[in-house]
């Protein structure tokens, strides 16, 4: 069975770019008209995969969406994933969970077993206890919370901290380090995001260039596509994923707005294209 890490570098090649598409599923925002009988959520993202799922390397449902549901909605984003694991594409869970042994563990046993998501978003602050259960699926992603897409994450991740040598860091490289540590069973990955190219080239020098990084930030939160490509040292072997949710998903309120989905999913592929040199 191929790796997650394997998977998303034939979907990168196979798609001509590093398009992730959040399954943001708001559900104030859907166009219900235009949906069928069954679940909302379902029948919107469906529509959405079926007329992106060519352009795309993975999608990424956010948790929150499904679980402000209950019952239905942790319904939906089951199916959701099961619809994606019956295509062959990879899912990745946005869960963002942190928390150690047995806990960590029936996190990942959710997402990973009883869902069948190929990956899962982590936090780190617990320290490696909170990524240990979850790294021991080595087929999985481990997309570990570095330096995110939001303003405040100047709160504490561009902290400076100590280190046992006398020398300083900040919060964000020392997690990016942990990360590269960490990378035991080669599944950990790192979330970066788009907003902030200078402190992604320099998480990229860390890490180094094969282990993957997630940049959210692109479209509705402002960040530079092809400056994002360049500091993360995008190429075909997979090493990078921009993941691009409200603009894609909504580029349309009306009943033509999965082909408006496609036309913006385009769009930003072609950017990626003629990035990677394949335009």
């Amino acid at each position: 069975m191929p790796t997650f890490r394997e998977r998303i570098a034939e979907r990168t090649r196979l798609t001509g770019g590093c398009l992730c598409i959040g399954l943001d599923s708001e559900p104030d925002k859907l166009p219900r008209e235009f949906l069928g009988p069954g679940d909302p959520q379902v029948e919107f993202n469906r529509a959405i995969i079926d007329a992106t799922k060519d352009l795309t390397v993975c999608y990424k449902p956010n948790t929150a969406f499904y679980e402000s549901r209950g019952a239905e909605g942790f319904a939906a984003l089951e199916q959701t994933a099961r619809y994606l694991h019956s295509l062959g594409i990879p899912a990745i869970a946005d869960s963002k969970r942190g928390d150690i042994g047995n806990t960590a563990r029936q996190y990942a046993k959710a997402f990973l077993e009883t869902m069948p998501f190929n990956a899962v978003t982590v936090n780190p602050y617990m320290g490696e206890d909170a990524i240990a259960p979850v790294r021991d699926y080595p087929d999985a992603g481990i997309f570990v919370l570095c330096y995110t897409s939001n303003p405040s994450r100047v709160d504490l991740q561009t902290k400076t901290i100590r280190k046992e040598d006398g020398t300083t860091e900040t919060m964000y490289q020392w997690v990016a380090r942990r990360i590269r540590d960490w990378d035991t069973a080669k599944n950990l990955c790192a979330v970066v995001g788009a907003t902030a190219p200078e402190e992604l080239g320099d998480i990229r020098g860390i890490l180094g260039p094969e282990i993957p990084i997630l940049c959210p930030g692109i479209g509705a939160q402002g960040g530079d596509l092809e400056e994002t490509l360049r500091q993360g040292q995008a190429s075909l072997d997979g090493n990078i994923m921009v993941n691009v949710s409200r603009s894609v998903l909504f580029a349309s309120k009306g009943k033509d707005f999965a082909e408006a989905a496609r036309n913006e999913a385009a769009r930003i592929v072609e950017q990626m294209r003629r990035y990677l040199g394949l335009r």
